[in-house]
């Protein structure tokens, strides 16, 4: 990687950890604060790539959050994971950063559950206590949207994602409920 998209790699790293802007913005932002260019259009081989960006993200958490990142990231794996044990019947997958080991301090979870539709999910939910709204969201393995349910679960902003099954979710980095159970016995 050259010098230039190494620069914007750290620049949109510490704008997505420090102010939770999605990957495409922080690298948008970071190329036009290095280069003056404002609003104007940014060919894709300028930038660098999202593992790149990830990278870079996990070289800033190292230096500037060596002891909160791992003690936040084991805090949202694990409420993710009393969340994915009520949810066992609906084949939960956690998905995005947490899943990928990374915490930042604006994300909340990601999950991707099999079903027909919300509606028996939203239900489970609210035998709970657990009030959920409903919504559409890319579909994470295939074209289209798909149902979704948004809520806060244990203070942080919950999305599941409901798939019709489960094949490509491991590709896009899922864990399943016994992977992440796994995963925190090891720590």
């Amino acid at each position: 990687m050259s010098d230039f998209k190494s620069e914007i790699a750290a620049q949109a790293a510490a704008a997505i950890v420090e102010d939770g802007l999605d990957y495409q913005s922080a690298k948008r932002r970071a190329y036009e604060a290095l280069t003056g260019h404002r609003g104007s259009h940014v060919r894709h081989e300028a930038l660098p790539s999202n593992d790149q960006v990830q990278a870079a993200i996990r070289e800033h958490l190292a230096l500037y959050e060596p002891q909160a990142h791992p003690e936040r990231l084991r805090a949202r794996q694990s409420s993710a994971l009393r969340l994915m044990a009520l949810l066992q019947p609906f084949e939960p997958w956690l998905m995005g950063a947490l899943a990928e080991g990374l915490a930042l301090p604006h994300s909340g979870l990601q999950l991707a559950c099999v079903g027909e539709s919300a509606k028996e999910m939203g239900i489970e939910l609210l035998n709970h206590g657990l009030d959920a709204e409903a919504t559409e969201l890319p579909n994470p393995v295939g074209p289209g949207l798909v149902e979704a349910l948004q809520f806060e679960w244990e203070d942080l902003p919950t999305t599941i994602r409901i798939v019709p099954r489960a094949s490509g979710l491991r590709n896009l980095g899922g864990l399943q409920w016994s992977e992440l159970q796994d995963r925190l016995k090891g720590d």
